[in-house]
């Protein structure tokens, strides 16, 4: 069974500091998230540019072969697209028409 659980305060200034110690937790937990969150997006792009560099120091500019995301490398040819042999007919209906089904 489940149990409920409730709190009564009595007086009205410990409730108003109750409910602003809450609020004032919650922006703390938010400020520190948000803070957490920067550091990490920080901490990755010092480490992106650091492999970059050490990419570019060791005569490797690029991680990617050159023309990599282009067609000829992938293979792909558009010209061996499928496409129906007869296109479909749409006509529209007239207002006393009904719809087929």
């Amino acid at each position: 069974m489940a149990r409920m659980y409730s709190l009564t305060v009595k007086n009205r200034v410990g409730a108003a500091v109750f409910a602003v110690a809450i609020v004032g937790l919650g922006i703390v937990f938010l400020t520190v998230g948000f803070a957490l969150l920067a550091g990490l997006a920080l901490v990755g792009g010092v480490l992106a540019v650091g492999f970059a560099v050490y990419n570019r120091l060791r005569g490797r500019g690029h991680a990617l072969p050159r023309g990599f995301y282009g067609a000829a490398q992938s293979g792909l040819d558009p010209s061996l697209e499928v496409r129906p042999v007869e296109a479909s007919v749409i006509r529209q209906l007239e207002n006393d028409e009904p719809p087929e089904n």
